[in-house]
């Protein structure tokens, strides 16, 4: 029970700390973003979904990658470390594997996702085509403007979308 609780708390730690370092940055864009635009400020054009993702995706694979390499570092330790003792040095050899599988496993993932990311377009923001003024009359609502698409804007005036 001791070490199932060492274990959870051990976790839950790790995954607190990987959260704030994956997340904390991003969050921190976006507001900052916000701030400087609500000051009047220009504002960085690239962040969109996507390059967020990208950024997410690598952070994410290349703490895997780490880990591995931890893995297989400690794995190498444990052989070193094991005198002749061939359970000890058969344990390390298993974890060496599982370490060297994990590292391809992570760099063909990092390189197909960089792959996809320059093959797929960046989609640009849809802006809606410009209002055109259908006549200089004032409105009051929708209904005293005519055309295929009337409106009567903040403005008074009939405009057509």
């Amino acid at each position: 029970m001791k070490y199932f609780l060492k274990s959870f708390f051990g976790v839950l730690a790790l995954s607190m700390f990987l959260s704030l370092v994956v997340f904390g940055p991003a969050h921190a864009q976006n507001m900052l973003n916000e701030f400087a635009g609500k000051a009047g400020y220009p504002t960085d054009a690239s962040q969109t979904v996507e390059n967020n993702a990208h950024k997410i995706i690598n952070v994410a694979l290349s703490l895997s990658g780490l880990l591995f390499l931890g893995m297989g570092i400690y794995a190498g330790m444990r052989w070193l470390t094991a005198m002749g003792n061939e359970e000890n040095v058969t344990k390390a050899k298993d974890a060496l594997e599982a370490a060297a599988i994990g590292m391809v496993i992570i760099s063909l993932s990092y390189a197909i996702t960089n792959q996809v990311f320059k093959l797929v377009p960046v989609s640009a923001p849809v802006t809606p085509p410009p209002a055109v003024v259908t006549s200089s009359g004032a409105c009051k609502t929708n209904s005293d403007c005519s055309g295929s698409t009337p409106a009567c804007s903040v403005n008074n005036k009939c405009v057509a979308f």
